[in-house]
């Protein structure tokens, strides 16, 4: 695996070069029934500078020990190669590969406890968790499977299809790509922060509640079948092999409905929907921690319901999502999770710089108790990567339950240059006010317990220099964070930490 590792990036350069001149790939006489191959992919390469804390906190941490004793510096992003196939009319297959960015792999954590045993705990990941980011090790430039698919168009009715393989599946109520509850191919494990503890074999194990740093990529294995009509979409999707864990009791698996109807009377772009989803899992909970529940008697039930209204008022757009979860996480605890987001985004109407606003409040419950029969912490697979230091999957520490935050933001494109893009120049602010939904404990020998995770800045610019290419810098700094303080197991009093990144992006 090292091996191909090591010979796939500029293999994938060599297909840049072929292919991003053609993108429609003309088909051998052989196979002649195929109608067209299009060719799409692209480059996301960053510099990231990480601060001491941050690794920490769980970041791209480097130390064996789980307890990095360093700032770090890594190259990082994807290599991507995308095959559109139409085998005929109806017809179309897609296979994405790419190198994987993240992978959650066997965890390593340095375990700042709870203040008593009926506390939510705090795990925060170092070690070889998110060490194994892109460029870091051989291994982690390996080729990944990000879809491969088979679509049946119109089967049996106009407006039916069904996919199978490797599918993208999302609940995403805003339709911009930032699932609050329901986006397995861009998430981590369900398990990752289901709470609760059991005894296996002796030792008690889970109780973890919050997690930060584990990051994953996953590969939701199934069927997605979608009928539209007029301004509805039903979806129902089965996916047994979210995680392919061997036995079927090692698998994790969701099946569920949504649905959508457009409300094109109120303003272009408003709908309603609603999914509901069971979830199974198996084997550990938190990556690599062995034992956990080992019952498999983990159904998730979730139930939610959203709305994006546009229109009401030129340039601006609410939304509200709130989701309900329950069932049991395993046979000694129930779910009792939900969280919510509402919002509202304002463009100022006729504006050539497109300036625009935006409010955002989240809500994700945690778990009061770890020891009693309920798990109140809300588990998803979310997609939430709105703040680069507490939420992005990728860079930062892919906070996801145990949290609530109120988030401003304001921004603007503008003309640069004499090219003939229009707006190729995005700049934005944004301040993040978060608090720990149930406080954790955040020293070793079990003194402590805060709900200060910290406050946010982050500054964000991009270039695009061509339809295709594109340059960016993003810097984010937390403040006011006991977990930062506490992190690295000497209390020296810094309560702050940041992140930089500066890259480029090339789309063909």
């Amino acid at each position: 695996m090292k091996k191909l590792g090591y010979i796939l990036p500029p293999l994938f350069v060599f297909a840049f070069a072929l292919t991003a001149n053609a993108q429609k790939v003309d088909t051998s006489q052989n196979n002649g029934d195929t109608l067209k191959v299009t060719v799409t992919g692209g480059i996301d390469f960053h510099y990231v500078y990480r601060d001491n804390e941050l690794t920490a906190m769980g970041a791209g941490g480097s130390s064996a020990l789980g307890i990095p004793s360093s700032s770090t510096n890594t190259f990082e992003g994807p290599l991507a190669l995308r095959l559109d196939i139409e085998l005929s009319e109806k017809i179309n297959a897609v296979l994405s590969l790419r190198t994987q960015q993240v992978d959650g792999g066997t965890a390593l954590f340095a375990n700042f406890k709870a203040a008593s045993s009926s506390d939510t705990g705090f795990l925060a990941a170092g070690g070889g968790t998110d060490t194994n980011r892109w460029g870091a090790n051989g291994e982690e430039l390996g080729l990944f499977v990000d879809e491969a698919s088979v679509t049946l168009n119109e089967l049996f009715n106009p407006g039916l299809k069904l996919t199978a393989g490797i599918v993208p599946v999302s609940f995403d109520v805003r339709g911009k790509g930032s699932a609050f509850f329901f986006d397995p191919r861009h998430s981590s494990t369900l398990t990752k922060n289901i709470s609760g503890t059991t005894v296996v074999g002796g030792t008690t194990v889970g109780g973890t509640g919050t997690v930060l740093g584990f990051s994953d990529e996953l590969q939701p294995a199934g069927t997605h079948l979608v009928y539209s009509k007029d301004a509805i979409s039903l979806g129902l999707y089965l996916l047994p092999a979210i995680i392919e864990g061997g036995a079927q009791t090692e698998d994790e698996a969701a099946y569920g409905v949504w649905f959508f109807y457009a409300l094109e009377s109120v303003g272009k772009g408003s709908r309603v929907g609603a999914l509901v989803n069971w979830s199974t899992t198996g084997g550990a909970p938190v990556g690599g921690l062995s034992g956990g529940l080992t019952d498999h008697n983990n159904n998730i039930f979730t139930i939610g319901l959203g709305g994006d209204i546009q229109g009401l008022v030129e340039g601006l757009e609410l939304y509200l999502e709130i989701y309900f979860q329950f069932g049991r996480t395993d046979d000694a605890h129930t779910a009792r999770g939900w969280a919510m987001q509402l919002g509202g985004q304002y463009n100022l109407p006729n504006n050539e710089n497109n300036i625009w606003f935006g409010l955002n409040f989240k809500y994700v419950s945690g778990d009061t108790d770890v020891t009693d029969e309920r798990s109140s912490g809300f588990v998803s697979y979310e997609n939430v990567n709105d703040t680069i230091v507490l939420e992005d999957q990728y860079f930062g520490l892919d906070l996801d339950t145990n949290y609530w935050t109120i988030q401003g933001s304001v921004g603007a494109a503008f003309t640069a240059g004499s090219g003939a893009l229009k707006n190729n120049v995005e700049v934005s602010l944004l301040f993040g006010f978060f608090k720990l939904a149930q406080d954790v404990g955040t020293d070793g020998a079990g003194n402590g317990e805060t709900d200060d995770i910290g406050h946010e800045l982050d500054l964000r610019a991009k270039l695009w220099v061509s339809k295709q290419v594109s340059f960016d810098t993003a810097f984010g700094i937390l403040f006011g964070s006991d977990i930062a303080e506490d992190a690295k197991g000497v209390d020296d009093g810094n309560r702050t930490t940041f992140l930089w990144t500066v890259g480029t992006n090339v789309r063909f």
